[in-house]
């Protein structure tokens, strides 16, 4: 009889109970034998047996990220410029017109990670051309920053100014747009200039290379139609190919026949999805729904409106279709589809509290297993709803710290007092509502797993002391940390029964650190590095050759 394939010896968390520790993992098929001791587990192997010695190290179930962007992140990493560096608007431009001169030749050309330090113009982009087509996704990915061949190719004027509003098509005086998109404005640019499936596939494998190198074994990608179909196609080609291995779950928007309001339609365009797409490591799990924008574009949907304009309550997504939203989730509810909400203010929780309390009352249905994403201003009367009807509260502890980028225009449209008591999580645990953490990424420029359990934990950065505290009665032991981003999020997509613990029967994908997660001195916590990453048993990233 065929021994296992690898034995995994190390400080290794099962989760069967917040701190069960075990000495060494078996491991035949992709799949765990046996846990605990390393006597018993040796006789379990043979000569051919792989042997990953961790000791001294410390083994996890495997990390999941509840809220990503692969497709997106993938062409960032190959094929658009960075313009994070830049800490002006003039410094974009600078960057924008070498990197184009370093590629020459291209139609289009596409860049990302810009902050407004001041408004962005076409005239600024159009110093370095007004013929080639040049479209800047701003760092949170809800502005685009153009020139004059973008707006004259997409038929972006005036009137475009009138159908959209003016906080989604910045405009000037005489009504005229000025350079800068927000929110559903950007699809129209986005629409436009795609990337060819092959450029797809390849950004993917970019994106599953970074993914594993920070510790991710498994992500929800949370806009799968971002290139319509030709996306969902690439995860699924890969998948078949044997190249994805970053386990997948994708929610998609469908966003013209969403704007239809032809609920048949969208019935069936998303049963089609979840039946095509269905694979170990690539499914569509369900419907994505943005109900706001952001805070700083000006676009968070509020209940109390903005300190700079109490009477702008910023971009209700749903404005006009409430009413079909709510009997489109029911539905979708019905059929056993969850949905996944981009609620950032507290108009959009409030919103989204009321799509899913019509749901569950009509079906009579508390499981089907619907979440939140990002959840930046929240009532507290919100929160509760969020628990109440089982809904997952999907956060990112490293948005939590005072960014000055970020904080000074929070500040302006929040007030100091929202702005400073943002970002809940312990309010969430402590109503009884599961969490899951995301990073976003590539809208968070890093993944730092070590930094937040951290943050979680002490609600600032660890390199920036207390001058970076935000809110910190909603800080969390780290533990919920750890659960968040293993058993919770394997919950999150139905997976409980095979991902987020190390035990028998399980799937083997593991995340490896040097220094414990858990450790009760939690400055150690933040300098811990990983070692390796793990999926099916087999390590697919390793540290010490890198």
């Amino acid at each position: 009889m065929k021994k296992c394939d690898t034995l995994i010896l190390g400080n290794i968390y099962t989760l069967d109970t917040d701190s069960a520790m075990v000495e060494a993992m078996a491991i035949k098929d992709g799949r765990v034998v046996y846990v605990g001791h390393e006597e018993v587990a040796r006789q379990l192997c043979d000569e051919n047996t792989n042997v990953l010695d961790y000791k001294g190290k410390f083994v996890y179930p495997g990390f999941f990220d509840s809220h990503t962007h692969g497709l997106l992140a993938g062409q960032r990493l190959k094929f658009q410029c960075d313009l994070k560096p830049g800490n002006s608007m003039q410094d974009y431009v600078d960057i924008m017109k070498k990197y184009i001169e370093d590629n020459p030749g291209r139609r289009f050309y596409l860049g990302a990670g810009w902050i407004k330090y001041e408004e962005p113009t076409a005239a600024m982009l159009d110093s370095i051309s007004k013929d080639i087509p040049i479209a800047l996704n701003s760092a949170d990915g809800h502005s685009m920053w153009v020139n004059s061949a973008v707006l004259n190719e997409c038929g972006i004027d005036a009137n475009k100014v009138k159908e959209f509003g003016s906080d989604q098509i910045h405009a000037d005086e005489n009504g005229n747009p000025t350079g800068l998109l927000c929110e559903s404005a950007s699809f129209v640019v986005n629409n436009k200039y795609t990337p060819s499936k092959e450029d797809i596939k390849e950004g993917l494998m970019a994106w599953q290379d970074f993914a594993f190198k920070n510790g991710i074994t498994a992500c929800v990608e949370a806009l799968g139609d971002a290139y319509s179909e030709a996306g969902l196609e690439a995860y699924d080609e890969l998948a078949k190919e044997g190249k994805l291995k970053l386990r997948t779950y994708a929610y998609t928007l469908n966003k013209k026949i969403l704007m239809s309001s032809d609920l048949d339609t969208y019935m069936n365009t998303i049963k089609k999805q979840i039946n095509n797409y269905n694979s170990e490591y690539f499914k569509v799990q369900g419907a994505k729904f943005l109900f706001d924008g952001v805070v700083e574009a000006h676009t968070a949907y509020l209940i109390d409106g903005y300190s700079d304009d109490p009477e702008y309550h910023g971009v209700n997504s749903c404005k006009g279709q409430e009413e079909f939203i709510k009997e489109l989730i029911t539905t979708l509810n019905a059929n056993d589809i969850p949905v996944h909400i981009h609620t950032i203010g507290d108009g959009a929780v409030r919103l989204a509290n009321e799509c899913l309390e019509k749901s569950a009352i009509t079906n009579l249905n508390f499981k089907v297993k619907n979440s939140l994403a990002h959840l930046q201003i929240v009532k507290p009367e919100d929160i509760k709803k969020v628990a109440e009807y089982g809904t997952i509260a999907v956060v990112a502890p490293l948005w939590v710290p005072v960014e000055k980028n970020y904080f000074i225009p929070e500040v302006e449209y929040l007030g100091e007092d929202r702005a400073y008591n943002s970002y809940p999580i312990k309010s969430f645990c402590d109503n009884g509502a599961t969490i899951c953490y995301h990073t976003d990424y590539p809208v968070t420029a890093i993944v730092n797993y070590p930094k937040t359990f951290y943050i979680a934990s002490k609600r600032r950065d660890p390199e920036k002391g207390a001058k970076s505290f935000k809110n910190p009665d909603e800080s969390i032991s780290q533990i919920r940390s750890l659960l968040a981003v293993t058993c919770n999020g394997a919950y999150m997509v139905d997976e409980q029964d095979n991902l987020g613990k190390l035990l028998p029967g399980m799937i083997a994908d593991c995340t490896v650190f040097d220094i414990d997660m858990l450790d009760p001195d939690i400055e150690k916590v933040p300098h811990s590095k990983l070692v390796a990453t793990i999926i099916d048993g087999k390590v697919v990233y390793d540290s010490s050759n890198n």
